[in-house]
């Protein structure tokens, strides 16, 4: 399981989910993929799309799990869940306007 520390009152909640543990699993990945960015290896986009598009799935079967993102990070790793969080919302600002799939 990730490191990442979810906030007690979206536990008490009992709001964690299918989506968290992907969520946290994708930033973790997300995580490693820049390390490796950062030590000179190639962007590849379709490993991005291998965590965003199963995530963006589930973000958008159950959208109120977007609204929580907050909830999830933590100051060590901002930049991580920044990017992802990013992501997300984007692509589910996307799907509201109706975009086709493959550009949400």
């Amino acid at each position: 399981m990730p490191k990442e520390v979810i906030d007690p009152e979206l536990q008490e909640r009992g709001k964690s989910s299918d989506f968290t543990d992907l969520y946290l699993k994708s930033v973790q990945t997300y995580k490693r993929l820049f390390k490796n960015w950062q030590a000179g290896s190639k962007v590849e986009v379709a490993m991005i799309c291998l965590i965003m598009i199963p995530l963006m799935d589930k973000a958008l079967e159950e959208p109120e799990n977007i609204l929580m993102l907050h909830h999830f990070c933590n100051k060590e790793e901002y930049v991580y869940h920044h990017a992802i969080s990013s992501g997300l919302i984007g692509g589910y600002i996307a799907f509201k306007m109706k975009c086709n799939r493959a550009d949400v």
